[in-house]
């Protein structure tokens, strides 16, 4: 709450980032680029504003069931300084869970990755209590 009283914006510190990425290192031989996820919310009314440039969609966990998807906005950061991020939203209720991962989960393939996300989303929940042990 603080950083937004500030005057913090996600979007421009994922515009930031990105150009960043670009002039330091995308002008040189060596190349870079980092999917990026950066959200915040407003605890008091559930909202959820967000940035997902290029990074593997978090998952809203309704009543024990992925309810949505918060899907990229942009592709990941570094690509290129002129593609544009857009920002999302999302409600979170009383009770919702919000999962986040990465794509480096334990240093996997990607093969594995995508069939790690899928078993996140697909495990059973009971009461609000997630078994992530045997979603892996």
């Amino acid at each position: 709450d603080a950083a937004r009283r500030q005057g913090f914006d996600i979007l421009c510190a994922a515009e930031a980032a990105n150009q960043y990425i670009d002039e330091h290192y995308n002008s040189r031989d060596d190349w870079m680029f980092t999917t990026f996820f950066l959200g915040t919310l407003d605890t008091v009314t559930g909202k959820v504003a967000y940035v997902n440039a290029g990074h593997i969609a978090p998952l809203l966990v309704r009543n024990g069931t992925v309810s949505r998807r918060l899907s990229p906005t942009g592709p990941a950061l570094g690509l290129d300084a002129s593609f544009v991020i857009g920002r999302g939203a999302a409600t979170l209720l009383p009770g919702d869970t919000l999962v986040l991962y990465t794509d480096g989960l334990q240093y996997s393939s990607w093969r594995n990755i995508w069939s790690k996300a899928v078993r996140i989303e697909t495990c059973h929940c009971r009461n609000s209590k997630w078994n992530l042990g045997a979603a892996w």
